[in-house]
């Protein structure tokens, strides 16, 4: 189904000027009056209004559709039905027309039947694998019996073999602990006693090491006392034997001065006396202190002192406590060795490795056991699956959906025998009939949505910049003698090489009575500057032989002649600048056969058929109409 969206005839644009005389030439000349004696003649008339007459610029154009499709089969065949007219009003999913589909429905029966004999197939096969699968379900549950019941077993027996474990290593942990214990109080001894002899031979050697120190220092203040003593002596033996020189030479002095003087008290002799004397002290007093230091004690204490270190340090070297302290370590390494050879231990340890050998055994053979019922299990469950995976069933399934599919096809082609309208709109056209043969490729009817009413006029480029989406514009319909207003919805962006102008999309509301595509109209912009003036659809205007312009109204039945003055022109309508009032009802259809006084039937107003007209008015308006056209020349 094809769909062609705003599909629009091509108006070539006439830019309206006012008062264009060419177009008053066309204007037709009325003939001689008519006999009174004539039936009423059957017109239509349009009640006189004001209408917008612009200064500016007019804009030609159509109504369009909005939407527009060609309506196409999803399937080929023959039409069976035709359900639509050309002018007729449809609604969304309403049916167009019907493709006979006998053939089809004979192909839906076979599919049918051949989908019931699939599924048959497949309920037998089904139930024979639904049969093995209970037999291979019932293995199974055998098999995990079995296998459950092993596993029991087996766990009362490990559990038997751990608890002896548990109980053997207990008493293998006490041993132990009993042993770390013996053996860390005989470490301990044999710790204490090393430690005793390392303090005796250490204090043994601290107390050789103070006695060696202490003869050392003896001997040393010995020979201090001995070097000491000598050099004393010698000094003071020195001193003797200057006193005695000193005094000998006072003495030798005190003997010549007596020889010399004749006085005994002279001074000469006194002086040498007192020389005498002082020498005489000074030798008593060498004299003394030599023989002080010859009886010193001072040597004599050293070398007493110098004889008992010697003692201590023999004492020292004795090595009573040493041997005391290394018997003590032989001792208690003796008894550290007996704990260390303990057998109570040895024995929890192969009573411990003895019960864990049983506990591996036992977890051995369990695990042979338990992989055999597993393997059984497993078996019984490969048969399972084997049946789950049962190729034929797949095959016959698939045959079932194959049909299936095919019936749904077929039931879709079925179905789209119905051909149904895509949109709401008018059917524009219909294009095949019933009998004839139709492919996907035809288009059987043509619909155009008139929702929303959109007409399209063409606009020159040199007023295109003028247009915008959204632009106010006032749209006259001619034909219809209506004014509506509504604004620029689409711009199309090419523009016409043969009118030189763009086309303009106008969506439009208000109109009374149903917009047909086709319908002319002329369009102007509201914010140009348009003012309310007469307008009235150029035919209904007629150029007397005078030069004059007369139109025609009805007045109680009967046509009136007035003349009236033209203003602006357009390619449909004119402006009438005096002769008309408003309200008066002016005959737009029909007057070319008038005179004036002439009776008159009015058959419509405003476009709109006067209803309980009589058949024959009825049928002499549409003779009228078909045998005298509208011609240039007469009327516009």
């Amino acid at each position: 189904m094809k769909d062609r969206y705003h599909l629009k005839r091509i108006i070539p644009t006439l830019i309206l000027t006012t008062m264009v005389g060419s177009l008053l030439s066309g204007c037709g000349t009325r003939g001689p009056a008519q006999a009174a004696s004539l039936p009423p003649l059957p017109v239509s008339i349009e009640t006189v209004a004001l209408s917008p007459v612009a200064s500016q610029n007019t804009y030609l154009g159509q109504v369009t559709p909005y939407i527009q499709t060609n309506v196409s089969p999803a399937i080929s065949g023959v039409l069976s039905s035709v359900d639509v007219r050309a002018g007729q009003v449809i609604q969304q999913g309403q049916v167009i027309a019907t493709i006979n589909t006998s053939q089809l429905q004979a192909q839906l029966a076979q599919a049918q039947a051949s989908e019931g004999v699939s599924e048959a197939e497949l309920t037998s096969s089904m139930e024979s694998n639904q049969n093995s699968l209970k037999q291979a379900q019932a293995s199974i549950q055998t098999a995990q019996a079995n296998l459950a019941q092993e596993q029991t077993n087996v766990n009362n027996t490990i559990t038997s073999n751990q608890q002896a474990v548990n109980t053997e290593s207990q008493q293998y942990q006490d041993a132990l602990a009993q042993f770390d214990s013996s053996v860390a109080a005989e470490e301990k001894a044999v710790a204490v006693a090393e430690q005793q002899l390392k303090n005796a031979q250490s204090s043994q050697q601290n107390t050789i090491a103070q006695a060696q120190s202490q003869l050392d220092t003896a001997k040393a203040n010995l020979a201090a006392a001995t070097s000491q003593q000598t050099t004393s002596i010698a000094t003071d033996e020195a001193n003797v034997s200057a006193a005695q020189q000193t005094l000998a030479t006072a003495q030798d002095a005190l003997t010549q001065a007596q020889e010399d003087s004749q006085f005994p008290t002279s001074n000469a002799i006194l002086q040498a006396q007192s020389t005498y004397d002082q020498a005489k002290t000074a030798l008593q007093n060498a004299e003394n202190q030599l023989s002080l230091e010859q009886s010193s004690g001072a040597v004599a204490e050293a070398k007493a002192s110098y004889a008992a270190a010697e003692s201590n340090l023999k004492s020292a070297q004795d090595g009573q406590p040493i041997a005391v302290a290394q018997a003590q370590l032989a001792a208690a390494q003796q008894a550290l060795q007996s704990a260390q050879n303990s057998k109570s231990l040895t024995v929890a340890q192969a009573q411990l490795a003895q019960a864990k050998a049983a506990l591996t055994s036992a977890q051995s053979s369990a695990q042979t056991s338990i992989a055999t019922s597993k393997s059984q299990l497993q078996q019984a469950q490969v048969a399972y699956q084997t049946e789950q995976t049962n190729t034929q069933l797949p095959v016959s399934q698939a045959q079932v959906q194959s049909a299936q599919a095919g019936v749904q096809v077929i039931s879709a082609q079925i179905q789209n025998g119905q051909i149904l309208s895509p949109i709401s709109g008018y059917v524009q056209s219909v294009n095949d009939q019933v009998g004839e043969g139709v492919g996907t490729s035809a288009d059987i009817v043509t619909i155009a949505s008139m929702s929303p009413e959109m007409v399209t006029v063409n606009v020159p480029e040199f007023d295109i910049n003028k247009m915008q989406d959204g632009t106010k514009m006032v749209v006259t319909v001619p034909s219809l003698n209506e004014v509506l207003h509504g604004h620029v919805i689409a711009i199309h962006p090419e523009l016409s090489t043969s009118t030189m102008a763009y086309p303009v999309d106008i969506e439009v509301s208000g109109s009374n009575a149903p917009l047909l595509p086709g319908l002319e109209v002329q369009a102007v912009a509201s914010s140009s500057n348009a003012h309310l003036g007469i307008m009235v659809p150029a035919d209904a205007v007629l150029n007397l032989q005078s030069g004059a312009n007369e139109v025609f109204t009805v007045q109680n039945g009967v046509a009136q002649s007035q003349i009236v003055q033209v203003g602006a022109m357009t390619q449909n309508e004119y402006q009438i600048t005096s002769g008309l009032s408003l309200g008066q009802e002016l005959v737009v259809q029909g007057q070319n056969l008038l005179s004036p006084g002439n009776q008159v039937t009015v058959v419509s107003i405003n476009g709109k058929a006067v209803k309980g007209l009589p058949t024959q008015a009825s049928t002499e308006a549409k003779h009228y109409t078909k045998h005298h056209p509208k011609k240039k020349g007469t009327s516009s």
